[in-house]
């Protein structure tokens, strides 16, 4: 009994700071891969702009890159060719990514993107219908064609999808069906626009990171810093969405709402 009293004793009671205090951890999981991720795009980021058919030294590339005036050839093969593409690029693979992960929590399925219910199509649709009404195929003008192609896309997949209570599983029946009807309308687009604009109309549906210029920097860093921030406002609540729509229901979320805000974040991004 002596021994059995003595170790009882040595444990600390229920309501002490000792006995409700955790082990600390350090950076959560998320923290971590979205870190390693950062480094290693930040590596090929560095390593697009270093390498050509032009060879300059990494040094010249990393000023050149930043804006500083080195007065080589570099100013102008990484300040104006290379630096434009490469970010341009990285721009939109950040809101591809984004409009992904929240097409992945409201389909829930790990492997559904823009592609799935039809956004990118829709997109893609809105600007080829633009150079075809009117032979524009400036980035400015085309792309509120684009983001307005996505929205309307994204309106249909929550109509079709919706009776009575959207679910996943109806909206990605709903997008499959519109990506294949977006898809024939871009077809029959291509065939009634002139040859000397089908190029920049293709390169709308399969995408082109040729003659980016500083403009598409812009575009692409502006866009990022307003979707984004929205994005992960909105994720944060999908979280809660993804165990389920009575759950969420009963934390005081509602599900319908904050599936049409964050496909139309989606739709936007994409």
């Amino acid at each position: 009994m002596s021994n059995h009293a003595a170790a009882t004793a040595s444990l600390p009671a229920p309501n002490t700071p000792a006995a409700i205090e955790r082990p600390r951890r350090g950076l959560s999981r998320v923290a971590r891969v979205t870190m390693i991720l950062g480094a290693v795009a930040l590596v090929i980021i560095v390593f697009s702009l270093w390498t050509g058919t032009v060879s300059v030294s990494l040094w010249d590339t990393l000023r050149a890159a930043v804006g500083i005036d080195i007065g080589t050839g570099a100013d102008f093969i990484v300040g104006q060719l290379r630096a434009p593409r490469t970010y341009t690029a990285a721009l939109v693979g950040a809101l591809l990514a984004a409009s992904g992960a929240l097409m992945q929590s409201i389909a829930r399925n790990p492997l559904a993107s823009p592609d799935l219910l039809g956004i990118s199509a829709g997109a893609a649709a809105g600007a080829v219908l633009c150079i075809y009404l009117t032979q524009n195929t400036s980035s400015l003008a085309l792309a509120p064609w684009a983001v307005a192609g996505a929205l309307v896309t994204a309106a249909l997949v929550i109509l079709l999808g919706s009776r009575g209570r959207l679910g996943p599983f109806r909206m990605i029946i709903a997008g499959i069906g519109i990506d294949f009807v977006a898809t024939a309308a871009i077809t029959l687009i291509l065939t009634k626009i002139p040859d000397n604009v089908v190029p920049q109309a293709y390169a709308w549906i399969v995408g082109s990171t040729n003659a980016r210029t500083w403009q598409h920097v812009w575009m692409g860093l502006a866009s990022c810093l307003v979707i984004i921030p929205i994005g992960l406002l909105v994720a944060r609540r999908l979280r809660v969405l993804e165990m389920g729509d009575d759950l969420a229901a009963g934390l005081g979320l509602r599900p319908g709402r904050l599936r049409f805000v964050a496909l139309a974040t989606a739709a936007v991004a994409a």
